[in-house]
């Protein structure tokens, strides 16, 4: 728990020094949600399904995404967050957090864990853990990866069954 208090300390101060940013869910083709976010200067933060991307970075360009995936008849929805969340805007919480994680001692995990950073079993949990505050989740890939290693259960440990819903878009392509 120290460390979950850790990072979202980290990336709270992070927040509060940058520009007012937050993360839009964008559903429709694949291309289309990237163009999108490039032709407004936004950062990809979640490859969530095949056809859910997440872009983050500033309110206004968000808004200027919004509607323009709008006009094209592409789903959005605002995600409720106060920060560009998984892009450089996190960049100044990076080192506190790296810090926080050199205080306990992290063991490599008992079992395969797959890291949203890499969508591939934790190879260095510290420095995966810390780049995954500025790096894209790649959850659509880690599922996958799960599927691979012959995962064919799944439980989502929250009240939403969002990621439960996640895992069966991807898996319904494979």
């Amino acid at each position: 728990m120290r460390l979950v208090l850790a990072r979202a300390s980290a990336m709270q101060r992070a927040e509060q020094n940058g520009e007012p940013g937050g993360l839009l869910a964008v559903m429709g083709p694949r291309e289309r949600a990237l163009e999108l976010g490039e032709r407004h200067g936004l950062t990809l933060a979640a490859d969530n399904e095949p056809e859910q991307l997440v872009l983050s970075g500033p309110v206004v360009r968000l808004h200027a995404a919004r509607a323009q995936a709008r006009a094209c008849g592409m789903k959005t929805v605002r995600l409720r967050v106060p920060a560009a969340l998984h892009s450089s805007a996190m960049r100044p919480a990076v080192a506190p957090f790296g810090r926080a994680l050199g205080a306990p001692t992290l063991n490599a995990p008992r079992m395969v864990v797959i890291a949203n950073v890499t969508a591939a079993p934790f190879v260095d949990v510290a420095s995966e853990l810390t780049r995954g505050v500025i790096s894209c989740v790649r959850w659509r890939e880690s599922v996958l990866a799960l599927h691979a290693a012959g995962v064919r259960s799944y439980r989502e440990m929250g009240a939403h069954g969002v990621l439960l819903g996640l895992v069966q878009r991807t898996l319904a392509t494979v």
